[in-house]
C-alpha cells in the first residue's frame, strides 16, 4: 500500500486507518484507563509502517498525471497538507497512549517538515508544488494537528 496519496481524491486512506486504530484504542480506554491492547498493537504497527515511509512525499500512483498537473512536484518534495496533519495527529495521540517520547519526536519531525514545505508568507498551501493558497486539501486538518501538538506543555510555543 502506498502511504502517501498522489492525488487529494484517493481511494486509499492508510493514514486515516492509522488514526482510526488509535482513536478506537482511546475509546476502549474509557474512564478506567488502559484501552484494548490489540488496538494499541495495531496502532503501533501502523506507526512502524508510516515511519518506514517518511519523509512525507508524493505517492507513486498516477505519477505522470500528477507531474503534468503540478510540474514542480519532483523539486518541492512533500505532499498534501491533509497527509501531514493526519500523521502529526496520529503520532500525538500515540504518544498520549504510550508515553513514548519517540512518537512525540516523530510528530514534531513531521510537523516541522509540514511548516518548511507548506507555510509561506503567513499561510499554508495545500501542496508544496502549488503556487497559491487554499482552504482545501487538508489545511484545516493540518492546523488542527498543529494545535494538538502545541497543546502539549512547552511544545511549539510561538512556532509561527
Amino acid at each position: 500500500m502506498d502511504i502517501w496519496k498522489s492525488t487529494i481524491y484517493s481511494y486509499e486512506f492508510p493514514v486515516c486507518a492509522a488514526q482510526s486504530s488509535i482513536y478506537a484504542y482511546e475509546l476502549t480506554a474509557g474512564t478506567n484507563g488502559g484501552g484494548d491492547p490489540e488496538l494499541l498493537a495495531i496502532a503501533q504497527r501502523w506507526a512502524e509502517t508510516i515511519e518506514a515511509n517518511l519523509p512525507v512525499k508524493s505517492g507513486r500512483r498516477w505519477k505522470v498525471q500528477r507531474e503534468d498537473a503540478l510540474p514542480l512536484t519532483p523539486y518541492t518534495g512533500g505532499n498534501y497538507a491533509e497527509d501531514y496533519g493526519r500523521t502529526v495527529s496520529f503520532f500525538v495521540h500515540l504518544y498520549h497512549a504510550t508515553g513514548k517520547a519517540h512518537y512525540l519526536q516523530t510528530a514534531e519531525q513531521v510537523a516541522r517538515d509540514a511548516v518548511d514545505k507548506l507555510y509561506v508568507n503567513g499561510l499554508f498551501r495545500g501542496h508544496p508544488a502549488k503556487p497559491y493558497y487554499e482552504a482545501t486539501q487538508g489545511v484545516g486538518i493540518l492546523l488542527h494537528a498543529l494545535m494538538e501538538l502545541d497543546a502539549l506543555p512547552a511544545r511549539w510555543q510561538n512556532a509561527f
